[in-house]
């Protein structure tokens, strides 16, 4: 995937078990970050970090979706143990992750989409710092409506 293409639909189970598809969220900008493993210290941070800044997203209308390999219970777990407050998705055949192209050699790269009203990608963080990955996305976002 690139800047300027369609976000590949999908659906997966969130952390309640629930079936989530991107496309329900059609007129509404998404954040899609796509991390490693739950409960690791760099993914642990990266998360975190979006639950902290939930409240800014919330105001700007912004849904914020995690993706990982991990399974349902795992990621349920997660977000017991660090007070959640968006969906993390289970892609525990990968499929997804590799149709957005941020596979790597077991699990996922730390890679974070911005999605227009429109799905459409207008920016790509590859490899991203876990601490400061919301923050700057953040920051992209308050300058385009700036």
């Amino acid at each position: 995937m690139k800047i300027n293409d369609k976000a590949l639909d999908f659906t997966l189970l969130n952390q309640n078990g629930e079936e989530v598809t991107l496309s329900d969220y059609l007129g509404t900008e998404v954040v899609l970050f796509f991390y490693p493993k739950n409960f690791t210290p760099g993914c642990t941070a990266q998360v975190c970090s979006y639950r902290d800044n939930s409240k800014e997203f919330e105001k700007l209308n912004i849904k914020v979706i995690g993706i990982s390999k991990d399974t349902v219970e795992s990621h349920k777990k997660f977000e017991s143990k660090y007070s959640l407050s968006f969906d993390t998705l289970a892609d525990t055949t990968g499929e997804v992750i590799e149709k957005y192209g941020v596979n790597g050699l077991i699990l996922s790269n730390r890679t974070t989409f911005i999605l227009d009203k429109d799905h459409i990608i207008t920016d790509i963080f590859e490899k991203t710092d876990p601490k400061t990955d919301s923050d700057r996305v953040l920051e992209v976002l308050r300058k385009k409506r700036a």
